[in-house]
């Protein structure tokens, strides 16, 4: 969450002065924590804030894959060239190409990390909802179902403008994607999932033959993330689940007092007017 002061009392809006951020994290009934998140803010050579990244990773199959984001992401953004670019475009593709190169980055390691229980490579993925706070605008990246919501006043009432859309496989968007990447989905205890064709138990290693035994299984209920890297392709040389992110600029008004970000552990539960209003108050 980050909020600036009450909207009626900055007549002129700078976000970032009198910037407030706060992190929560509740671990629930689940037997280790997946979720990460980053706040970072870049000065200058005289303490003038340049801008502030806050960034929420939803991990699933373990923690590796949001923790590996946590730990590289902004990195892999800021130093591309780009990303030192005044042009909004500019700024935009350092952010894809840092979700990109990020992904690549676990295709080299993610056998180093545990093995499911059923002897399979990690599993490993995450969702990615940051924003950068730069220049009087906001400039999103965004895969998988973790939101971000933008608090406005307009004549005294409290709105929430999303600014992300959830990366959904029942989505017709994602459906389309996801049969141009060869992939299939199923719907299994009434949800929509990406489907996972994979080796049967006894056949996972080695090259995939056209005689493999293969095992098609109901598995992952959202479309785009970073990780996941069973759902690689070979025949389309893509990955069905998608790391390919969303981007977006808002440029800031007089009106504007604060972001959420949040997981679906979340929103599943409390909408985002519920959250921005509680941020107001």
């Amino acid at each position: 969450m980050v909020q600036t002061g009450e909207p009626s009392a900055r007549p002129q809006l700078k976000f970032g002065e009198n910037m407030r951020i706060t992190v929560a994290a509740s671990q629930g009934g689940r037997r280790y924590m997946e979720d990460r998140c980053v706040v970072h803010t870049e000065r200058g050579d005289h303490g003038e804030l340049l801008w502030t990244f806050v960034g929420v990773f939803d991990g699933h199959g373990g923690e590796h894959a949001s923790e590996y984001v946590r730990r590289h992401l902004l990195m892999n953004i800021t130093k591309n060239h780009k990303f030192e670019s005044d042009e909004d475009e500019d700024i935009l593709e350092a952010i894809r190409q840092g979700f990109l190169v990020t992904h690549e980055q676990m295709r080299h390691v993610y056998e180093e990390w545990p093995y499911t229980a059923s002897g399979y490579p990690s599993t490993a993925g995450t969702t990615v909802s940051c924003v950068f706070i730069r220049d009087g605008k906001l400039y999103t990246g965004h895969v998988g179902d973790s939101a971000i919501f933008l608090g406005t006043v307009e004549n005294g009432d409290l709105h929430a403008q999303p600014l992300t859309v959830d990366h959904k496989p029942e989505s017709a968007h994602e459906q389309m994607r996801i049969a141009k990447a060869g992939g299939e989905t199923a719907v299994k205890s009434g949800v929509t999932r990406v489907v996972w064709k994979r080796p049967q138990k006894g056949h996972q290693t080695g090259p995939l033959r056209r005689n493999t035994p293969i095992e098609t299984i109901p598995f992952l209920s959202v479309a785009r993330s970073l990780g996941d890297l069973w759902s690689y392709n070979e025949q389309t040389n893509m990955f069905i689940v998608s790391p390919e992110p969303d981007l977006g600029i808002h440029r800031l008004a007089g009106n504007d007092f604060c972001l959420v970000l949040a997981s679906d552990g979340m929103t599943n539960v409390l909408s985002g007017e519920a959250a921005v209003s509680i941020v107001f108050k």
